[in-house]
């Protein structure tokens, strides 16, 4: 029986080693790298464009620069021939002619008139990868993933309540994979719990001094994700209408936070938010909000002070420009 399993794992294992294989002989096909490709690309395109462009006006007056100069130098030849039927010179037209004669060829191989130059501003914007330090909390699952028939209660599990060991209406969780840390939106007890994968016992984190609109207070938080660069959580509090920034400071529990967005009471101006219900953090820093009751999606740009309306906001509705019942925001 034993034995039989040990096969069906190996032949697991072959079909990974198999399916690895094949993902590293088509990498270079990857579709990321074909961005990085079309870039290059572009890139050459349009440096090429640019510079044939600069090489036919720089040969336009390049051929005005040469009329100029074999006028002046017909002129002088003019001077000479005179000079010489005539024998009328003497040295200082000599010493004249021979400076004019230099005049000419430095204005004939470097033109005072043209100069070649690069704009301040890049032609080309610099492409980067981006490892994005920010967890969205949305994680995608691949069709063929098969998940355990069993099991095991993670958190909770202790019924209803506001113990240390208890949970009242979680919303919402986000994972740090590298802490190993689940971080859960711990909704009608007002705080966000941290759970160490683990551990019998969770910390809170944010909140937890029962419900209201002080710095120190969420009331009815129902999001949260996670900010490593700034080592922080960015959380929805959708009863106060905000959202807040709390410092993880390595897991230990912080007294206050900070309103990042919203906190001006309920309503539709853009400094204003109304059932504030999921978030995302993109790669910038801009914090895009489910703003429920309000029928609309809020960008809010790092440390602006109201947000600008990017899908919805037209009342609620079905009709293409409309949105209602709002239950989460992805950006892509």
């Amino acid at each position: 029986m034993l034995n039989k399993q040990l096969d069906e794992v190996e032949v697991t294992r072959d079909l990974f080693r198999q399916a690895l294989s094949e993902h590293t002989s088509e990498s270079k096909n990857h579709i990321l790298i074909q961005q990085i490709n079309d870039w290059e690309r572009d890139s050459i395109e349009k440096i090429q464009q640019t510079a044939d462009e600069a090489r036919k006006l720089l040969l336009k007056y390049t051929a005005k620069h040469i009329l100029d100069v074999e006028i002046k130098l017909n002129k002088l030849t003019g001077q000479l021939r005179y000079s010489r039927q005539e024998n009328d010179f003497i040295e200082t037209d000599l010493h004249q002619w021979k400076k004019q004669l230099t005049q000419l060829t430095d204005e004939f191989n470097k033109p005072s008139n043209i100069t070649i130059r690069q704009d301040s501003k890049a032609l080309v914007n610099k492409i980067y990868v981006d490892i994005s330090t920010i967890s969205s909390c949305t994680m995608k699952i691949n069709a063929n993933t098969k998940w355990f028939v069993n099991g095991v209660t993670g958190a909770e599990g202790n019924e209803r309540g506001d113990g240390l060991n208890q949970l009242d209406c979680s919303w919402s969780i986000c994972i740090d994979d590298d802490e190993q840390v689940i971080y859960i939106a711990d909704t009608y007890n007002h705080r966000i719990i941290e759970w160490k994968y683990g551990a019998t016992n969770w910390q809170v984190v944010a909140g937890g001094n029962g419900p209201g609109n002080r710095i120190d207070q969420l009331n009815e938080a129902t999001d949260v994700v996670v900010d490593k660069e700034n080592d922080c959580l960015i959380i929805c509090d959708q009863g106060n209408r905000r959202l807040m920034r709390w410092p993880r400071r390595n897991g230990t529990s912080n007294t206050n936070g900070t309103v990042v967005a919203g906190g001006h009471g309920q309503g539709n101006r853009l400094d204003q938010l109304n059932g504030p219900g999921y978030i995302f953090v993109d790669q910038d820093y801009s914090v895009y909000i489910s703003d429920g009751n309000n029928h609309r999606v809020m960008k809010w740009i790092k440390d602006a002070t109201e947000g600008i309306i990017v899908a919805g906001g037209q009342g609620q509705g079905n009709g293409l420009a409309q949105l209602s019942g709002l239950r989460g925001v992805i950006v892509d």
